[in-house]
């Protein structure tokens, strides 16, 4: 129900329509199919930090920061990326310090993000800026977005800073864009602001797939995929009757982990799980269904099988669903592959 952004074949940021499905290739030479959950940029002006809602602050020998607009090429392939100077003027107090920030609300839970590459290719330290100055990151000659958790803290500024004896340096020269604070436990695509903050709608996929011909006595369940996060929310892609009471399915819900499910007539007859390090990491997952025959395979490997159990289904398999078959538990991440084969494949 709005417009999103993605990273496209170039390597470029584009902006897609409402409705459209957003192909993602961060990262990848093969595009994905990118779903989010909703997300506001609390920042007002994301592209240009001499606009209304930054504020500048200095302290000590500190010199206000010098921002230039549009001076080079950004991510999104158009002169539009601002070139921002520090300088301690010679400070190396904790007294000492200069400052670019924006008020965000007294909220916890943000997650900060900024495009940003050194002005002359040298490395360059600079601080994230929230309640306190914290965590230097290190500015290379390349673009990079730079990501920083806030998680469990409450805040109220957002921006970028030097500082005496935290930064170890007496000046910066960067070249920034698309600053961005979300509330979440992990950053996701960029939100362009351009005078007020601006949410990006959940996405789902429905009605991904229907026909009468999906096979209810075997087949396989394929998708090549990846979350945006670690960890133990709900994250489904079924093959159902239009409800849970039947459903294949392949999930993310426990740490580190990809997990298998089999349910007919809301009876459990298949289920099982294996260790990926991290549920960020694009993962090959398949699961076999035949009546005592079933099988889970990760990365073109069986991790683990069951030659017992009826396939129990009260109603044909008829739907392919981003969801847990029943319009629940929406899938939040990067697909690259889905299929659905009507026969138990060895």
């Amino acid at each position: 129900a709005s417009s999103g952004t993605t990273v496209n074949q170039s390597g470029l940021i584009e902006t897609v329509g409402s409705g459209i499905p957003r192909i993602d290739f961060q990262g990848n030479t093969k595009g994905a199919l990118l779903l989010e959950p909703q997300r506001s940029n609390a920042i007002t002006n994301s592209e240009t930090f001499g606009s209304t809602g930054w504020s500048f602050v200095t302290a000590g020998t500190a010199i206000t920061p010098i921002v230039t607009d549009d001076y080079a090429i950004s991510p999104d392939g158009t002169q539009n990326a601002q070139r921002v100077q520090f300088n301690l003027g010679g400070g190396t107090t904790l007294s000492d310090r200069t400052v670019i920030r924006q008020n965000i609300g007294a909220q916890t839970d943000w997650f900060l993000s900024v495009y940003m590459k050194s002005t002359n290719g040298a490395e360059q330290k600079i601080l994230w800026q929230t309640n306190a100055d914290s965590n230097q990151t290190v500015v290379t000659g390349e673009w990079q977005r730079f990501t920083f958790s806030r998680n469990g803290v409450t805040n109220t500024w957002a921006g970028l800073s030097l500082r005496g004896s935290i930064s170890s340096v007496d000046t910066a020269d960067i070249l920034v864009y698309g600053f961005q604070a979300e509330q979440g436990s992990y950053a996701t695509s960029y939100i362009p602001t351009y005078g007020a903050s601006q949410t990006r709608a959940a996405e789902t996929c429905g009605d991904a797939g229907t026909a009468s011909t999906f096979n209810s006595t075997e087949g396989v369940l394929y998708a090549e995929i990846s979350a945006l996060a670690d960890g133990t929310n709900q994250r489904w892609i079924s093959i159902g009757s239009g409800s849970n009471v039947n459903r294949v399915s392949i999930l993310f819900n426990a740490t580190n982990k990809i997990t298998c499910s089999v349910r007919g007539s809301s009876t459990a007859i298949y289920d099982a799980n294996f260790n990926i390090g991290s549920q960020t990491n694009n993962t090959k997952a398949a699961i076999r269904y035949k009546n005592s025959d079933f099988a889970f395979f990760v990365n073109g490997a069986k991790v683990d099988s069951q030659q017992s159990g009826s396939l129990l289904f009260n109603a044909s398999l008829s739907e392919l669903a981003f969801d847990s078959a029943d319009g629940g538990s929406d899938f939040y991440g990067n697909t690259k592959d889905l299929r659905v084969y009507n026969e138990a494949l060895t």
